[in-house]
């Protein structure tokens, strides 16, 4: 495994620290604050060296270590911690009460709520002179006398005091200095345990509990602010009319709804802004929540050229304008903002109908155009149609026609010889099903002159009893034969028939060295058996051995 024994990995890291060399006076001061601040005494003292700053206010490398391990530790007891306190939260819950937990604002304010002065400077923050000591002083008064407000869901506490969450002056990256301190602190009290994380657990969870009402209130309001923030963006930008605005008199005299409003604001389209003036990361955030907040599935897609860098978001399947960057994260960045925008200013709805109609048989009369039907109806009543008269069709696809803002596909159906009306619709099975219809009323006898609509064919007569399969031995499937050829002759040979048709399928083996065994069953009758290293090629043989048992194999040329 990656670590074979996690108490000899944590040794390893134990071992991997360069301490601050500290007195013994000052490794017992140390060691009598952490005890009366976390209840923990500490084994191994040389660890607190590890948590002091240098007078000049830097951290040596093994503080870094230890904030390192310390915040991957974090993750990992919260998220558990808060699973199992929240069992009726979704995802996008969870990950917001998770984010509130970890981020600088909550741990910088439980480590100052912990130690006192006196502790936080013998054990983190030593040395009259450091420049860390006037802020951490200052934030410690801030923090104290303030009785609640910890946890807050989401950018409220930087939207509190009219900040930007990646602005450098932001309480969350002006104290970030403190949370390291809290993150270090766990790795060294992990290391300290041998690895314990259960007994690490025990030492911090006391900063992890919370109010389900307050976290469930935070998280309604928090959703309620994104929402009123995307509303305001779409006001800003032009698309939505505010409520003020929605009762203004329009040229005739009458009042307009702001939905009304709205749509007529949308038929225009929006001027786009100028792109790549957010901060670091900002435009990716704001994607992420939009994308939870509308339950869309993102990711990005990139690739590097020499020093260019490029990328795209892809929501839902759908591909965004491609851009390029110095650097993937500042690609990532611009693509995300554009995406973003693109994804709040739809295109407007064409002005003017796509000659011509979708799944409408150009000049033809009325009685003759496509139904509207559920989706796939039109396509099963063909193929039902087809088997009837024993007779196999084929959807034929054509050019893609472009328009302004969408692409239309056109299908037709073949049947023999005859080529039917083509059917148009903006995704393929939609213009399938066009089509298939479309064949249906000509096939039915819905377009011929002075002809009211013709009786379907008679049914075929009842198929004849299905010959056994012979006792002689079957040769293999040749090898040449494409893939799947073979159980398609043998479902339209089934299908022309009447007979009913089904596979019987074993598995056998464990999964790295299945092997697959399968036979068709036609009418009741099981034919040979073949056996492959997957299903379909299982299947395939199975179907070349029932196709020659009827005498029908090879008929079909690859």
């Amino acid at each position: 495994s990656f670590i074979p024994d996690f108490k000899n990995a944590a040794l390893a890291a134990l071992s991997s620290l360069r301490p601050t060399a500290l007195t013994a006076d000052e490794l017992q001061s140390a060691k009598d604050a952490v005890l009366q601040a976390t209840g923990y005494e500490f084994r191994r003292v040389e660890l607190l060296g590890a948590l002091r700053a240098n007078a000049s206010g830097t951290r040596s490398t093994s503080f870094e270590r230890l904030e390192f391990l310390g915040d991957a530790a974090m993750q990992v007891m919260v998220s558990w911690h808060v699973m199992q306190l929240f069992p009726e939260f979704d995802e996008g819950e969870l990950s917001d009460t998770q984010q509130a937990l970890l981020c600088n604002y909550y741990i910088s304010r439980k480590l100052v709520r912990n130690f006192d002065e006196a502790g936080l400077l013998h054990v983190f923050f030593p040395g009259a002179q450091s420049p860390l000591r006037s802020p951490l002083l200052k934030y410690l008064k801030a923090v104290r006398g303030q009785e609640a407000g910890d946890f807050l869901v989401g950018e409220k506490s930087d939207l509190a005091a009219g900040l930007q969450r990646n602005d450098p002056g932001s309480e969350n990256s002006r104290y970030k200095f403190i949370a390291d301190a809290y993150e270090a602190l766990i790795a060294a009290i992990l290391l300290d345990t041998g690895g314990d994380l259960d007994q690490t657990w025990s030492v911090f969870a006391k900063d992890f509990d919370l109010s389900k009402v307050n976290v469930q209130e935070q998280i309604r309001s928090w959703r309620q602010h994104l929402r009123e923030a995307e509303k305001k963006e779409l006001i800003e930008s032009g698309v939505l009319l505010p409520q003020s605005r929605a009762g203004e008199k329009g040229p005739s005299g009458t009042g307009r709804s702001l939905a009304s409003a709205a749509s007529t604001t949308a038929t225009e389209p929006a001027a786009a802004p100028e792109f790549g003036l957010l901060a670091k990361g900002e435009a990716r955030r704001k994607l992420m929540e939009y994308c939870k907040r509308h339950q869309l599935k993102m990711k990005f897609e990139g690739s590097q050229e020499g020093h260019v860098f490029k990328s795209r978001v892809i929501v839902d399947g759908k591909k965004y304008t491609e851009v390029e960057g110095a650097s993937s994260s500042a690609a990532q960045d611009l693509a995300s903002e554009m995406a973003l925008w693109e994804l709040q200013h739809p295109p407007p709805p064409p002005q003017d109908p796509v000659p011509p109609v979708e799944g409408q048989v150009p000049n033809a009369p009325e009685s003759i155009q496509a139904a509207e039907r559920p989706k796939g109806v039109a396509r099963k009543e063909l193929q039902k149609y087809c088997n009837s008269v024993v007779q196999k069709f084929r959807f034929k696809e054509l050019e893609v026609v472009q328009t302004d803002n969408s692409k239309m596909f056109q299908m037709q159906v073949v049947l023999g010889d005859r080529i039917f009306p083509k059917g148009l619709a903006t995704t393929k099975p939609a213009a399938q099903d066009k089509a298939a219809e479309l064949a249906l009323l000509e096939l039915r006898g819905a377009g011929d002159e002075g002809d009211q609509g013709a009786p379907r064919p008679a049914p075929p007569p009842p198929p004849p009893p299905l010959p056994p399969p012979p006792e002689a031995q079957v040769t293999q499937v040749p090898a040449e034969r494409p893939k799947g050829i073979d159980r398609q002759e043998l479902q339209f040979l089934c299908q022309r028939r009447g007979w009913s048709f089904a596979w019987d399928e074993q598995a056998e083996g464990p999964s790295h060295l299945r092997t697959f065994r399968a036979s068709a069953v036609v009418h009741g009758v099981a034919y040979p058996q073949a056996q492959a290293l997957t299903k379909n090629a299982a299947k395939d043989q199975a179907a070349f051995l029932a196709l020659q048992s009827l005498g029908q194999a090879g008929t079909t040329q690859p």
